[in-house]
């Protein structure tokens, strides 16, 4: 379905990119077209600048390598083929962009974070306190639960002891059972309260963890909003709905698994802000019939 649509001219027209091969010969002018010789201004693997720029740190773009001189040699096979009329089409990428959008969102954060030593530590520290607990409790919770079973699998089924047999008491290791299902938690509990909890000083962890929300409200306000705002332009942009229209096929169950991972992709990251999570609500309430929605083409799958 999708390779007879672009077949058909007028679907081409409508959402194809258009390069005219002789008004660009003739002008050097082209839609989204530069001349090869701003290949180093505008491709980032042949920039100069990408060595020391944090962009290799944070894109999940797949970054060529190539060497000092590959630049060079470029534009000199571009020369040999014809001279001075190489052209870089730009062609759309909105599913890249949407995604270097989200994940320039978290390495600002993780910097910002990083370069507040006591923000650092205490993340770090609260995050090894929350960690252990949580590992200590399950400890204690699965060795009270095996205690527990092989109590009441005695007492179902009987036992040798020394002084005499104990004959099987199945009722009762029912009730049993209850018993110890509701008293489990509060045994874990104990243990914990008992062994560990003793040694938290939960006045200070509770101030940071005050510290640390008034920080990230400051920083959302600050940073996070705004860019927020600035991806969910880009996802309402008709550049975004044309792109699932092109690539998708609704009658194709692989095409549409293949949807479902690229809508996954843009959405990474930021389907918890407020936002982009409204709309993804009104796009999956408006149903195939909208285009202009991300999820509209998914109603078609």
């Amino acid at each position: 379905m999708v390779r007879k649509q672009h077949e058909d001219a007028a679907w081409r027209c409508q959402y194809m990119q258009k390069f005219d091969m002789d008004a660009w010969l003739a002008s050097h002018n082209g839609q989204q077209a530069l001349p090869f010789s701003q290949l180093v201004n505008c491709v980032a693997e042949y920039s100069p600048g990408l060595r020391n720029s944090t962009l290799k740190a944070w894109t999940p773009s797949p970054l060529k390598a190539v060497s000092s001189h590959s630049a060079a040699a470029l534009r000199q096979a571009a020369d040999n083929l014809n001279a001075g009329n190489g052209a870089i089409l730009m062609l759309s990428d909105p599913v890249g962009v949407a995604t270097e959008i989200s994940a320039l969102v978290r390495y600002r954060m993780q910097q910002a974070i990083a370069m507040n030593p006591a923000l650092s530590r205490g993340t770090a520290l609260l995050t090894m306190l929350g960690s252990v607990e949580l590992a200590m409790r399950n400890y204690f919770y699965l060795q009270a639960e095996a205690g527990d079973e092989s109590y009441e699998r005695q007492m179902r089924y009987g036992r040798d002891t020394p002084a005499g047999p104990r004959f099987p008491a199945p009722d009762m290791a029912d009730r049993m059972h209850v018993l110890n299902e509701a008293s489990r938690k509060d045994r874990v509990d104990e243990a914990w309260q008992t062994g560990y909890e003793k040694y938290i000083d939960r006045a200070k962890t509770q101030a940071f963890s005050q510290t640390l929300k008034d920080w990230l409200t400051e920083y959302d306000n600050s940073s996070v909003i705004p860019i927020t705002r600035m991806y969910l332009a880009w996802l309402q942009e008709p550049v975004m709905a044309n792109y699932f229209v092109q690539h998708f096929d609704p009658t194709c169950a692989h095409s549409g698994g293949r949807y479902i991972q690229t809508v996954t992709k843009v959405l990474a990251g930021m389907n918890d802000k407020g936002g982009v999570i409204t709309h993804i609500d009104q796009a999956a309430e408006s149903g195939p019939a909208d285009a202009g929605k991300l999820s509209s083409a998914g109603g078609l799958l």
